[in-house]
């Protein structure tokens, strides 16, 4: 019976035992509070701080953040970070914010996160969850002021030598390449590492003179460029002169715009084959010549007389007109005077019809098909198309017709009229009743005799 009694006794208190064990357990769980971001910044900047709570079915949470507000200064987030998860089940394994601090000044700063209320974080079993506070300590450095430097420690071109020789206080050089030379590696570098630089590695060039800047860029933002003037050579440069200029034949493409509807081709000037651009329908040929300022301009080439004529243009919608002095074999049509026009900034010999300033007329050869005559352009409408003096001269031919005819209808008419006038006068002559006068002897007889009374039988 005491045995009994004894083992019911160890029974209850067995089950007592883990009865309030599980009681303990459901009073309490553990979460974790954790503080990331960087270990330092310096004053004036701005800095990210991460604040995480992490825990097992995580329901609802309260949790407080406190900083050194002598050496930081809350920009965004709020400093009590208080909700519950949206699935009341399982509730969620972690909760985060992200806060923004501006660096007042020097020295460690810290960030702190602790729990609020023990009964307002609980987990989805409804226990308590217990945090230990986590603290995060940001050092704040001074300002270190940006450099200023922006100079370069070396400058190369690949395959030739600058002139002056390289100086990081000169900023201007020359550089001569080797003709048909159409890329370079221009190579530099900054003083300061903290500086960038740009213009460097590989670069396109043309015949001629071609202007490279290097820009270097300081950390503050200051730049200095750097120039590097390179001439490419031309080619065996062909020579010729005009008058008692000296010309340099241009020899390679790209370097002037080619001539509408012409093809290119080769010409041989001298003893050299230059480039040249040809038109079948005008049989004409145009070089591009550089003068000695470097000035480039196209000019008709004649090959059989070894001349160079100026060749001007102009572009209107799809038209194309070479622009021709006249000739002392070429007539003004009837009407027209010499009249200054201006057609895209470029100053044209023109004619217009007795002060008419919407159409003129402009002499010159379509590229299209070779019709060198007078066109007409429209100042209004900026078009533009071929003069037909003909018709111009037959309607005047009519017009004087017309005229003649007016006159002798006129003239007829007038005629008719005064013949009419000298009939009709006549006529009424002919019809006027003739009037019977007698002598003033007879009259004055009968007047003096007395007079007879007719009453009297």
């Amino acid at each position: 019976m005491k045995r009994t009694l004894k083992s019911i006794l160890t029974t209850i208190i067995l089950v007592f035992t883990v009865f309030s064990y599980n009681i303990k357990d459901v009073d309490a769980a553990t979460g974790y509070l954790s503080i990331s971001s960087s270990s330092s910044v310096t004053v004036g900047s701005t800095i990210s701080v991460t604040v995480k709570a992490t825990g097992s079915k995580l329901f609802y949470w309260q949790l407080y953040v406190s900083y050194d507000s002598s050496r930081l200064k809350l920009i965004s987030g709020n400093t009590t970070i208080q909700g519950e998860a949206d699935d009341a089940t399982y509730g969620t394994s972690s909760v985060s914010r992200t806060f923004k601090f501006q660096a007042l000044k020097t020295g460690n700063a810290y960030v702190s996160v602790s729990r609020g209320e023990a009964d307002m974080n609980i987990d989805t079993n409804f226990n308590t969850i217990s945090y230990a506070t986590s603290k995060k300590t940001i050092t704040i450095n001074p300002v270190i002021p940006k450099s200023t430097t922006n100079s370069l420690s070396t400058l190369t071109i690949d395959t030739a030598n600058l002139t002056p020789e390289f100086n990081p206080d000169v900023v201007n050089y020359t550089v001569e390449l080797e003709p048909n030379t159409t890329e370079i590696n221009v190579g530099a570098t900054a003083t300061d590492s903290k500086a960038s630089v740009s213009g460097i590695g590989k670069v396109a060039v043309v015949e001629g003179a071609n202007n490279l800047n290097v820009v270097v860029t300081a950390e503050n933002g200051a730049t200095k460029t750097y120039t590097i003037v390179a001439t490419v050579k031309e080619l065996t440069p062909v020579e010729v002169k005009i008058g008692d200029k000296a010309y340099t034949v241009i020899r390679k493409k790209d370097m002037y715009e080619p001539p509408k509807n012409f093809v290119e081709a080769t010409v041989k000037i001298g003893e050299e084959d230059v480039l040249a651009y040809t038109n079948e329908a005008m049989l004409c040929t145009v070089v591009g010549l550089k003068d000695t300022e470097g000035a480039i301009a196209k000019y008709v080439y004649n090959e059989k007389d070894k001349t160079y004529t100026p060749y001007n243009d102009i572009i209107i919608g799809d038209f194309n007109l070479y622009l021709k002095d006249l000739d002392s074999k070429v007539a003004i049509p009837s009407g027209y005077v010499r009249a200054s026009l201006t057609v895209d900034d470029t100053v044209l010999n023109a004619w217009n019809y007795k002060g008419n300033k919407k159409f003129y007329l402009i002499y010159g050869v379509n590229t299209i098909n070779g019709e060198e005559s007078f066109y007409q352009y429209d100042k209004e409408r900026n078009t533009i198309q071929r003069f037909y003096n003909d018709q111009v001269v037959d309607m005047e031919d009519q017009l004087a017709v017309k005229d003649k005819i007016i006159i002798i209808v006129s003239a007829t008419t007038a005629l008719f009229a005064l013949t009419s006038l000298v009939l009709l006068i006549k006529i009424i002559r002919k019809k006027k009743p003739e009037v019977t006068t007698r002598p003033l002897d007879d009259f004055l007889k009968n007047e003096s005799e007395p007079k007879k009374d007719k009453r009297k039988k």
